[in-house]
This record gives C-alpha cells, structure tokens and sequence, in this order.
C-alpha cells in the first residue's frame, strides 16, 4: 500500500467518523427540542453563552499568563447551528470564551474558571448539561461544578480533551444524593460554580488555549408527576 492510498484511506475514516459525531449530535438536540417544547416536565436554562455579558475570570491557576477573553469563533457545524436556535434570534452576533494559560507541572496544575457574579439556576432538578469545547488534543481533564446551599459541590466530568477542534460536551448528571433531590426545596437552588481543568501527567509543558461557547442545562421541573405520565426508567438518551 503506497502513501498517498494511506493518506487517502486516513481522510476517509476521519470523515467518516466526523459524519457519525454530527448525526449523534443532531439526534441528541433534536431530543431536547422535542421535551422542551410541550413545557410539561422539562425546561432549557440558557447556562451560559459566552458571548462577553458576564465577565469570568481564572480565580485559581499556576500561571501568570492566565487570561480569559470573548472572541467571534465558534463552530460550523449543522448540529451547532440547530442548537443555537434554541437560545439566539436569528441576527444574533456569537462569539465564545478563550481560555489561554501555561503548564508548568503537568499533572498537577489545575485551573478553576468561575463567573464573575452567581449564576443561580432555576428551582428544580439539573439533569443533563451541554456546552461546546475547541481543543488542540490536550490531556487536560475538564469538569463542571455546580454548587447548592447546605450540600457538596456537584462534579460532572468530561474527560481529557483529546481531539481536535469543536466538540459537543453532553452528560447526565447523576453523582449527588438521592435525599438531596427529594429535598431540594428546602435545600435550595444549585448555582453554576464554574469550570475545572485539570493538567494530566501526560500533557506537555507549556501553553495552551481552549474556546467554550453555549452552555445550557437542561433541568426537571420541581412539580410531582403521576406515574402514568413518567414511566419508570424513562430517559432522554
């Protein structure tokens, strides 16, 4: 096999592999339009959008380049251009946030980017949140962190960021106490605390930069449904 087949060969199965990430991409927005739009049990909180309206800043890092800015980049994709009709009018302009920074101790430098004032979420349940993420194949583990009153921080972990270019970051979260849902009323409401990276032993010294644009949430209302109208083990995907 020449090199010029392999090259071939390579493209394709990126193509292809790119192809299968946007139809999933598509079917899992798709899936949220259509429980959000009946407004029984399902509401889309608009996280953020990281357009430049609300100021955030790396409260904790390891390096004195830290910074934070709102660029006009943000994906090209179908599936990016469906969900951005769930939060912009038609004449909106998108920008999103660049995170850039240094490794100097891979495997121990962690970087907590948080809003510059609260982000309150609406009374109810968080159950899955989605957000798009531009890396240059980093092993650099990302997380969300969503605070509550009286109650540990929620974690949601996305994993390293080894790809290239804009992904869809998608997850159910599902890691806080059974006894905290049943109480949230009187607990309270969660908050979006912010955002963790955490340097993996693997990564390379020196700096890097990601971009994080729309981030919504989606979250289950506070209201007690009877049985027949949520079947047991029913999921959105």
């Amino acid at each position: 096999m020449n090199k010029s087949f392999s090259v071939i060969i390579l493209f394709a199965f990126i193509s292809l592999a790119l192809l299968a990430s946007e139809i999933e991409d598509l079917a899992k927005i798709k899936s949220i339009q259509d429980v959000i739009n009946p407004g029984d049990r399902y509401e889309l909180f608009t996280a953020e959008l990281f357009d430049g309206e609300m100021p955030w800043r790396i409260q904790s890092g390891s390096s004195f380049l830290d910074t934070t800015s709102f660029v006009s980049k943000s994906p090209n994709s179908e599936a990016f251009k469906l969900e951005s009709k769930l939060y912009y009018s038609e004449d909106a302009k998108m920008k999103s946030m660049q995170i850039h920074s240094n490794i100097e101790i891979p495997g121990r430098d962690k970087f907590f980017i948080k809003p510059e004032h609260a982000k309150p979420l609406p009374a109810g349940t968080p159950s899955r949140v989605f957000f798009w993420v531009y890396s240059n194949n980093y092993n650099i583990n990302l997380k969300l962190v969503l605070s509550q009153r009286k109650s540990q921080d929620v974690t949601i972990d996305f994993g390293l960021l080894k790809f290239n270019g804009w992904r869809r970051m998608d997850a159910k979260i599902n890691n806080y106490k059974p006894q905290e849902r049943l109480n949230l009323t009187k607990i309270g409401k969660f908050e979006l605390k912010g955002i963790l990276l955490e340097s993996s032993s693997f990564q390379s010294k020196g700096s890097f930069y990601l971009f994080i644009d729309q981030m919504g949430i989606l979250m289950e209302k506070p209201e007690t449904y009877p049985g027949s109208e949520v079947p047991d083990g029913w999921e959105l995907y």
